[in-house]
């Protein structure tokens, strides 16, 4: 059973770990440096993901303005619009993934708009503003405007 185990990657142990290892209660300057290294670990991880997403969220809304721009130019020559050429017209179509990679454009900008800078742990912890909410609800909508209108042409 041995070989069999795997063995991780020994990782450099935070101060939170070692201080709640010890079975002792903690005095209050330990539990400010557990909180402190839990907010700094939030920061990161937020941070993480605000980036992975939005950087994701613009590759796509980039490839979906530029679907809206061939279809205009070339239409029918993608095989994923041209498929569907007996159900749904041209500048439909191209209206349609223009709409979908605006809303993604949109996601991305909300996403990165209040990204956390290092050493903001404050910040990390605070609820996104109005207009990062409502950006992201346009990104939604306009998602969601797509996705009824391609499984309705499907």
């Amino acid at each position: 059973f041995g070989l069999f185990t795997m063995q991780r990657p020994s990782r450099k142990p935070d101060a939170a770990a070692q201080l709640l290892a010890e079975s002792e209660p903690l005095d209050t300057q330990e539990q400010q440096a557990v909180i402190s290294s839990l907010e700094e670990q939030l920061l990161q991880q937020n941070r993480t993901f605000k980036l992975g997403c939005g950087g994701l969220a613009l590759v796509v809304g980039l490839f979906f303005m530029y679907a809206a721009y061939q279809q205009q130019l070339h239409p029918w020559e993608a095989k994923y619009t041209g498929e569907l050429r007996p159900v749904v017209g041209q500048t439909t179509a191209a209206a349609v993934l223009l709409l979908q990679g605006l809303g993604l454009l949109a996601a991305q900008v909300a996403l990165m708009t209040e990204l956390p800078k290092r050493g903001e742990r404050e910040r990390a912890c605070m609820p996104a503003g109005m207009r990062v909410q409502l950006l992201l609800y346009a990104a939604a909508a306009l998602s969601f405007m797509g996705l009824i209108y391609w499984s309705a042409a499907l």
